[in-house]
């Protein structure tokens, strides 16, 4: 029994023993079939990987090439993209499709290099900046040229028609002139036999004046004793009315000395006398003033209380108006003065060219600018000639047409440069009325010498006396009873 059970045991280890080595076998040779699935397994990722690299580097290429072209949606900033997505697949890509992957980038590479020159090249050829991706396209370069091109059409076919527009004009033209060269051809002819028409008559009329000249002079011969005749005679007359005219002229001589010694001023009577004598400042004070017509500047010669037979060299004294105060009252200066003989109270005074209350008549001419704007003041010059007793006789106005005439009364002829802007009537206008003044011997005097003349010596002056409306001042027309 106990050999049995011995037996028994030994099997049982003989079983286990094979069993073991049957699991170990087994188990070998399980794991030397794993690791050859693993690196099958592996090898399968490895392919599928580099085939999904190389169908994404495909794609992307293909895509790339869909946004050059500008189709399937694509636009031209896609293109960047779709390149940086072909490179991307070439880092996930081993082994031999290294060299697959790579040929695909060399190939996108050199497209885009063509892309980017023909963009360049189209960008270089085109006047428009053109900002839409659209047109940075294949397509959109097609669209581009195409609408350019249609354009053109579009502007060749006006071009067309315009220029056969000009071209019927031009016929039309050339039909209406060649129709007036033809018109003045025939008129030409009839001017032509005209004129032969008239070298005929001209030939008829010159034999009739020939024979006219001819029968003219005979009679001129025949006038020639009668004249020599009445020459004789004729200078037997001329002989006597030159004696005639040599007395004549003598008389007048005669007759125009009388009537200048008339024309001299009379210095019989004063104008005025001295009222009051400042010794210190030679200052008078005269019984002369706006009633009277006295105005600034006028000077007067100074005579003795006791003289009663007025010579211009024999004055003591001369003064000049500066002021005038009152209707009889006015402040001279001392201009001229002998020490051993001064002026008293009660001296007389007289000039020869002032005349109490006589309006002094005058004629203005030319471009009056009283306070410097450049803009014309004639009627503001006017004004003031009335207030100080002045009259206008004659003036123009801005059109030239001329108002009133100058005569032998006028006094003075103001005159006045040309105006700037002065048509050619002013001018005119001017060079008549200057004509004029020198036609009746009028003093011809500039606006500077009739403002001193007034009193008013620059813009303040002129200010004031406009500003004295409606004030008697100035010269007043004379009455009878002053002469």
């Amino acid at each position: 029994m106990a050999a049995r059970e011995n037996q028994g045991y030994v099997i049982g280890i003989i079983v286990l023993a094979v069993l073991s080595v049957m699991l170990l076998v087994t188990t070998v040779f399980s794991t030397m079939k794993a690791y050859e699935n693993y690196d099958k397994v592996v090898a399968a990722e490895e392919t599928a990987r580099n085939s999904n690299a190389l169908a994404d580097a495909n794609a992307a290429k293909a895509n790339m090439f869909a946004a050059m072209i500008g189709v399937e949606g694509k636009v031209a900033s896609e293109i960047k993209i779709f390149r940086d997505l072909i490179t991307t697949a070439k880092s996930k890509v081993s082994g031999s499709d290294t060299a697959k992957i790579q040929t695909i980038v060399d190939a996108a590479n050199g497209v885009y290099a063509i892309y980017e020159k023909d963009m360049a090249f189209n960008r270089a050829i085109s006047d428009e900046n053109d900002e839409d991706v659209e047109a940075e396209t294949y397509k959109g370069t097609v669209d581009k040229m195409a609408s350019a091109l249609r354009a053109s059409n579009e502007n060749a076919r006006s071009s067309s028609v315009e220029a056969e527009r000009i071209r019927n004009e031009s016929d039309q033209k050339i039909a209406a002139i060649s129709t007036r060269l033809q018109e003045r051809s025939d008129a030409l002819d009839k001017t032509q036999q005209d004129l032969a028409d008239e070298k005929q008559r001209n030939a008829r009329k010159e034999a009739e004046l020939q024979e006219v000249a001819k029968s003219i002079q005979v009679s001129m011969e025949n006038l020639g004793d009668e004249f020599e005749n009445e020459k004789d005679t004729l200078e037997d007359t001329i002989a006597k009315r030159d004696t005639d005219l040599e007395y004549v002229v003598k008389q007048n001589t005669a007759m125009k000395n009388r009537l200048d010694e008339y024309e001299k001023p009379v210095f019989d009577l004063a104008d005025g006398e001295i009222v009051q004598v400042s010794e210190s400042s030679h200052i008078v004070f005269i019984d002369l003033g706006q009633l009277d017509g006295v105005r600034a500047n006028l000077t007067f010669a100074v005579y003795d209380r006791t003289a009663n037979d007025f010579k211009k060299d024999r004055h003591k004294a001369t003064i000049e108006v500066i002021e005038v105060i009152g209707p009889h009252l006015a402040k001279a200066r001392v201009t001229d003065e002998d020490p051993l003989n001064p002026i008293l109270s009660k001296d007389q005074i007289l000039s020869a060219t002032f005349d109490r209350g006589d309006a002094v008549t005058i004629a203005l001419g030319g471009f009056f600018d009283l306070d410097g704007d450049g803009l014309s003041d004639v009627e503001k010059l006017k004004r003031m000639i009335v207030r100080n007793g002045g009259r206008v006789v004659a003036s123009h106005d801005d059109a030239g047409n001329i108002t009133g005439e100058i005569d032998s009364t006028t006094r003075f002829f103001v005159l006045g440069p040309s105006p700037r802007t002065g048509t050619a009537n002013v001018i005119s206008a001017i060079v008549s009325m200057k004509e004029q003044a020198e036609g009746n011997s009028v003093d011809i005097i500039d606006l500077r010498k009739l403002l001193n003349w007034m009193g008013a010596h620059g813009n303040a002056k002129i200010e004031r006396l406009d500003n004295r409306i409606g004030e008697s001042t100035g010269f007043q027309q004379r009455s009878p009873a002053d002469k």
